[in-house]
């Protein structure tokens, strides 16, 4: 199964994707993380990075980054973790459109596990991924970023 959605946020690029690097900040801006912690927190942000994520419907995870790119225009991570069965990509991608930014959340679920019951648990993952873009969004246009 593969979900994504997409928001067009009023803010420069440069703020929208800082936000998806501050990740010690998540679980105080995000509806469905209760704590993210970088396993080697003071590393540069790479390919091989890893986070302890802790999120009600999961529980705690280890996700790895497994595709960086950082452009002028564009800017896009991918990390993978694994639980209850199910092998997950969580995607962040940033894209400039103007003076504004696109961002696109997507994930993708695998697995045997996911192969049963994908059809009882999309709708959800779904609200999860729409709540998640909402949040990043008010967070971006707050006046405390």
């Amino acid at each position: 199964m593969h979900l994504t959605t997409t928001r067009i946020i009023e803010a420069p690029i440069d703020r929208v994707w800082s936000l998806q690097l501050d990740h010690s900040a998540w679980s105080h801006h995000l509806p469905n993380f209760s704590a993210v912690r970088r396993l080697a927190p003071d590393a540069p942000f790479a390919v091989g990075s890893a986070a302890e994520i802790t999120q009600p419907a999961l529980g705690t995870v280890t996700w790895t980054v497994s595709e960086l790119v950082v452009e002028p225009h564009r800017r896009t991570f991918t990390w993978e973790g694994a639980a209850k069965g199910t092998r997950y990509a969580g995607s962040h991608l940033v894209e400039s459109v103007g003076a504004s930014t696109r961002l696109t959340l997507g994930i993708r679920a695998d697995g045997p596990l996911m192969a049963m019951l994908g059809w009882l648990v999309k709708g959800r993952m779904q609200r999860a991924i729409d709540d998640e873009t909402t949040a990043f969004e008010r967070w971006a246009l707050a006046a405390d970023v």
